[in-house]
């Protein structure tokens, strides 16, 4: 009887915080700027006594391959879509294959260190895509403090209320981790993501307490920035068209003019210290797009700042209610994503057809 009052109390607190995230209570809510700390102390009297790997068949899932050659992958689905390098000092190979199969492989030295999942044809045991919220509240723990020990450094990962159950973290064996991203909107597991706990703390995608010497990332140039913002743009795209055919809406075709405008906006928000869709120089979004010359009926903008990756931002935009309704916008037709460093801009147009 206890179990089961647990799992009504948490999935209405779940309910509630899907709809009141203070992600989204902002005066601009359709803007996101996250921003995790890491801060120096002893962890030693931290550890959670609960956090327990989970029990699965590991065969049955695509975790199997983490630390394994990229060569078993490939000879298993073939060569990828296309490939980008990321800041973690790993590169993501994709594909995609819509909804039987988008499949995102982060790859360091031929060795596996990640998977990104939102297709229904690739195992994740011992999870599902598409399982509902309440299952996941069921079945699993769901922990708000999780010790990761790294080759880099011993981190105590926090999260949130609202992160827990929008994108909950799990320990699924040992030096391997799943990052499930929910649905705000129909209560289900949209995608998962595997990683090895180098790839987690080097990501840190939480609130983080570190013992011992925090990592630095590498510097890049400006050269390595524009491959890596133009991959994390790309999984925009293709997870925004994903979403759009699940919820049977017409695809958003990529508009060249769009992602360039979608671009500038991010790098004038990033060299100006701003964060907003109106620029101090170049307007608003109509002001912005008016050079297009294009016949456009309507106009909506999604922005995000300081979230780990695209996938990342995707996820975030998937719990706010005022980015996804742009994304549902049933009549649009195209679209622009772009990024500068880590701040991203998406553009989507119902262009008046001829």
């Amino acid at each position: 009887m206890k179990s089961f009052l647990k799992v009504i109390v948490l999935f209405l607190i779940f309910m509630v915080i899907a709809y009141s995230s203070p992600l989204i209570n902002r005066e601009d809510s359709t803007a996101l700027f996250k921003s995790y700390d890491a801060k120096q102390g002893n962890l030693k009297m931290k550890v959670d006594s609960k956090e327990t790997p989970i029990k699965y068949n590991e065969e049955k899932s695509i975790a199997q391959y983490i630390g394994k050659p990229f060569s078993l992958i490939e000879k298993k689905y073939g060569k990828p879509n296309r490939m980008y390098a990321t800041p973690y000092e790993y590169d993501n190979y994709v594909y995609n294959k819509g909804q039987e199969g988008y499949l995102i492989v982060g790859v360091k030295a031929d060795k596996v260190v990640r998977f990104y999942v939102a297709g229904n044809e690739i195992p994740v045991s011992p999870f599902t895509i598409d399982m509902p919220s309440d299952q996941v509240i069921n079945r699993f723990d769901l922990q708000t403090e999780i010790m990761v020990e790294s080759p880099i450094g011993k981190y105590q990962l926090s999260l949130a209320e609202d992160d827990l159950y929008s994108r909950p973290l799990l320990k699924v064996s040992k030096g391997i981790y799943a990052q499930l991203t929910m649905d705000a909107t129909t209560h289900k597991l949209f995608s998962v993501s595997f990683m090895d706990s180098e790839t987690l703390v080097k990501m840190r995608p939480y609130e983080s307490v570190y013992d011992g010497d925090i990592y630095e990332p590498p510097k890049f140039s400006d050269k390595q920035w524009i491959n890596m913002n133009r991959g994390m743009s790309l999984d925009v795209e293709e997870l925004t068209n994903l979403y759009r055919e699940k919820e049977g809406l017409n695809p958003l075709k990529l508009d060249k003019n769009l992602t360039t405008e979608a671009e500038l906006h991010s790098k004038d928000m990033y060299e100006n210290e701003f964060f907003n869709h109106e620029s101090p120089d170049r307007g608003d979004l109509t002001t912005r797009l008016a050079h297009l010359n294009k016949n456009n009926v309507d106009e909506q903008e999604n922005l995000a700042a300081n979230y780990v990756d695209g996938i990342a931002t995707f996820g975030a935009w998937l719990n706010s209610p005022n980015h996804l309704q742009k994304i549902r916008t049933e009549k649009a037709n195209i679209m622009g994503v772009g990024g500068y460093r880590f701040y991203l801009t998406q553009i989507i147009v119902e262009e008046e057809q001829e």
